[in-house]
């Protein structure tokens, strides 16, 4: 074992792409001799033993030695429990950005959610050099001073490009980017070219696009992707011929997951889907939602439809950066915090 504890931060009350994240990191941690385990916060037995993290086989610590050799890490919705020690080595991995800006505590006057809404801005769309938007950064990071996460020790991982870039601008100039895959049974698919007319809609995607795919495409079926098990998601993903997130995304794991299982995938071209670092789809299946864009934007999905196989073969270069990001996901983990030993 290579020296040291790694405690992984982690919500133990519900299963989200978020826990799969931490998860992932985990095992791939222990898979290169590292001394690592989850830190489960609010655990709940039902969850723990759930088939999703018990397939993961991650041991589980139940208190955090505060000693310098150890590291914790902790997701950006968790960066309060960063104060709570003072030796170890300490690690944010960032895998959203807008939940760190809305999640208390907050300062006041934005304990008041009024004042909260006056310095809320898109974190998906916004322009970096903007006087307004420049204030408004500085006053988040005000409102966020108590953190932790601004102190020059801490090591910043991130979940994409964009998030790096987005939070460089909050002068955190040195995160380290950790691209990591989803769950193992998507990379051992088959994609079947013989689909059903199903269109699925991912989680962010607005209601009134789903009811403009269904008033327009009646021969095709339209359903959204959400509440659904495991196993039910996974029937969709393999029969349907398009997946589509007209929403504000990170690089969101439903989008990857539906590309490795065959679908066709349209995203709005914002956040971690508008460069090719995270999401490196060709420019005609990224839509820009900031103007008039339903037409153009139903033109496609009629097109992709009818000519599924071939739009199929645009992706290829995208399946295979994700199935890259699964076979060097253990290396790079090894190199990054092999680093942070070493400091």
């Amino acid at each position: 074992m290579k020296n040291g504890k790694i405690y992984i931060f982690c919500p133990g009350n519900i299963i989200s792409g978020g826990v799969n994240s931490l998860l992932m990191l985990g095992r791939a941690l222990r898979n290169n001799t590292f001394e690592a385990g989850m830190y489960f916060i609010d655990p709940r037995s039902e969850i723990l033993s759930s088939a999703i993290v018990s397939s993961f086989g991650m041991p589980a610590f139940d208190r955090v030695d505060d000693d310098h050799d150890n590291i914790i890490v902790v997701p950006e919705t968790m960066t309060f429990y960063l104060s709570q020690y003072r030796n170890v080595r300490k690690v944010v991995y960032w895998l959203s950005i807008q939940f760190f800006f809305k999640m208390p505590s907050h300062r006041f006057p934005f304990t008041i959610r009024l004042f909260r809404k006056l310095i809320a801005y898109n974190y998906f769309k916004h322009d970096p050099g903007g006087k307004i938007i420049y204030l408004k950064r500085r006053i988040q990071k005000w409102d966020k001073i108590k953190s932790g996460v601004w102190d020059n020790h801490i090591t910043h991982l991130t979940n994409s490009v964009f998030i790096s870039e987005f939070i460089s601008y909050y002068g955190i100039s040195n995160a380290i980017v950790l691209h990591n895959p989803v769950r193992d049974e998507f990379y051992n698919l088959k994609p079947l070219h013989d689909r059903e007319n199903i269109i699925l809609a991912g989680p962010k995607t607005s209601g009134s696009i789903i009811r403009l795919l269904r008033k327009r495409l009646g021969d095709h079926k339209t359903i959204r992707v959400r509440r659904m098990d495991s196993t039910e998601l996974l029937e969709f993903y393999t029969k349907s011929k398009m997946f589509v997130e007209m929403g504000n995304t990170n690089r969101d794991r439903t989008i990857r997951e539906a590309a490795l299982s065959g679908c066709v995938v349209m995203v709005a071209n914002s956040g971690g889907s508008a460069n090719d670092f995270d999401t490196p789809v060709p420019g005609f299946y990224k839509i820009d939602t900031d103007s008039d864009y339903k037409a153009d934007f139903l033109e496609k999905v009629k097109t992709i439809c009818s000519d599924y196989s071939w739009h199929f073969a645009q992706q290829l270069r995208y399946r295979n950066f994700l199935a890259d990001e699964k076979s060097d996901f253990d290396t790079k983990v090894n190199s990054v915090f092999t680093g942070i030993r070493n400091t």
